[in-house]
């Protein structure tokens, strides 16, 4: 699968390494899908690949899951081309108001077209997929209970999107941020609760706050105390109730 620029991250083992698709798909007549390609080339994720994104000479994503199904983040996608404006500024104000009340630490970008927004909450250890979408779909429960009119579709924009890699695949992409070009527009930078950019983004970078597997679980009791959807499901069987009458 290549992207426009032809270029994207692949875990192996511990190290990140950024695959060359240009050369993958020079091997095929047709696209092929990478998990399936039998002539893969990788390349070394090192510090001239990050030196080439910044500077714009390419652009990275990443897949975040690791292939024991661990990740060293979670990532949000509220993705404009799902969301209305309007309905952008009311989920992305609900998570941010959520994570504000219990003081989780969440680094919010503008996305590269600069009409989405990127949550990210990164890990200090490798966590399983499992435990980190919990911990997200608990944030996204809490913030339903809240705020009634925040739609299912929020669950769909978690990264990763799923608790396994698929057979002979990666999982679902996210590019990273800081690349030179949406730089230049104000997009693909982290911002402050107005939007406005951090004058310093590697300042801001080093202080996020990264959370263990302990600190984690954490959150997910106080997000989830009746287990995962429990209270929301309560709340919508109440209603079904009343709509009866």
């Amino acid at each position: 699968m290549t992207t426009k620029l032809g270029k994207y991250i692949h875990f192996e083992g511990n190290e990140y390494e950024a695959a060359n698709v240009t050369t993958h798909s020079e091997t095929h007549e047709e696209k092929v899908k990478c998990g399936e390609c039998t002539e893969q080339r990788f390349v070394p994720f090192d510090a001239q690949a990050v030196e080439k994104h910044l500077k714009g000479e390419l652009t990275i994503g990443v897949y975040p899951m690791f292939p024991d199904e661990t990740c060293r983040f979670l990532a949000f996608d509220f993705d404009a081309k799902v969301y209305a404006p309007a309905e952008l500024r009311r989920d992305v104000s609900a998570i941010r108001e959520v994570c504000a009340e219990l003081d989780i630490c969440m680094a919010v970008e503008r996305s590269r077209s600069g009409k989405g927004i990127h949550f990210w909450i990164f890990f200090a250890e490798n966590t399983p997929v499992n435990i980190a979408r919990k911990f997200g779909s608990g944030i996204i429960t809490y913030a339903m209970n809240k705020h009634h009119e925040l739609p299912f579709k929020t669950y769909d924009r978690l990264i990763p999107t799923q608790d396994s890699l698929p057979k002979g695949g990666f999982g679902n992409l996210i590019a990273l941020p800081l690349q030179k070009y949406p730089r230049k527009h104000g997009n693909s930078v982290f911002v402050d609760d107005n939007f406005n950019p951090y004058a310093d983004q590697w300042n801001y970078l080093h202080n996020v706050k990264k959370y263990t597997i302990t600190e984690i679980e954490k959150f997910i009791r106080q997000l989830t105390p009746d287990g995962e959807l429990g209270e929301l499901h309560r709340m919508e069987t109440s209603y079904a109730s009343l709509g009866a009458f």
